[in-house]
């Protein structure tokens, strides 16, 4: 099986997710496996396909999660990361936290995040001022998602909202409500997945948040 991969920066090169070239012979039950993931995966990142009859030579098809972890940047040593004054985007228990971690819906993986448990509705604040990259759905399994641009390298998502409250483009301040706490795409249950980069790579929000308050 030939693999062609096209890297799709989802977020600013921060979490990137993988696509594929369908090929003669392929069927879902093939690229599930070759791929690590399940087949309710290929078909919930990619909605336009109803079964493997669908698929057709030539045909780009998103890959979710799975062995596209490998693809994700490595994450920086804390010692290499400046340190900033960050707002905490929402208050709540840590379900998940960064590393890795076992999913009832997708097995062991790599969580380049951490998750956020609240109530739905509840205001989403801007980690620091910026300029918002990305407001709308990520149909690769995050739901409505944000990403903002920091400047100096920094970049921060947030995801499964339900619902938003800035668009592409716009400015905001440190603390700035730009969404509300959901369970859109690919979740379980309310809660805000939350991920922070620098020069794109992947950091710990926790240990980059206590780094800014011993400063």
């Amino acid at each position: 099986m030939k693999v062609v991969w096209v890297m799709v920066l989802l977020w600013c090169s921060v979490a990137l997710a993988s696509e594929y070239q369908v090929e003669k012979g392929d069927t879902l039950q093939a690229l599930a496996k070759e791929f690590e993931v399940t087949v309710e995966r290929l078909l919930w990142a990619n909605p336009e396909l109803k079964d493997q009859h669908d698929l057709v030579v030539g045909q780009v098809i998103h890959i979710p999660v799975g062995r596209t972890s490998r693809f994700f940047p490595q994450e920086y040593l804390l010692d290499s990361v400046p340190v900033l004054k960050w707002v905490w985007p929402v208050d709540g228990k840590i379900t998940s936290g960064f590393g890795t971690r076992t999913l009832v819906v997708a097995g062991s993986n790599h969580h380049p995040g951490v998750d956020i448990a609240q109530k739905t509705g509840t205001p989403v604040k801007a980690a620091r001022a910026g300029v918002v990259k990305v407001a709308g759905w990520d149909n690769t399994g995050f739901g409505n998602t944000v990403v903002i641009d920091h400047g100096d390298g920094w970049t921060t998502r947030y995801s499964h909202n339900s619902q938003l409250r800035v668009k592409a483009g716009q400015q905001v301040v440190d603390g700035e409500v730009i969404a509300e706490v959901g369970s859109t795409g690919f979740s379980t249950g309310p809660h805000l997945d939350f991920r922070m980069t620098y020069q794109g790579a992947l950091v710990d929000p926790v240990r980059v948040f206590e780094r800014s308050i011993r400063r």
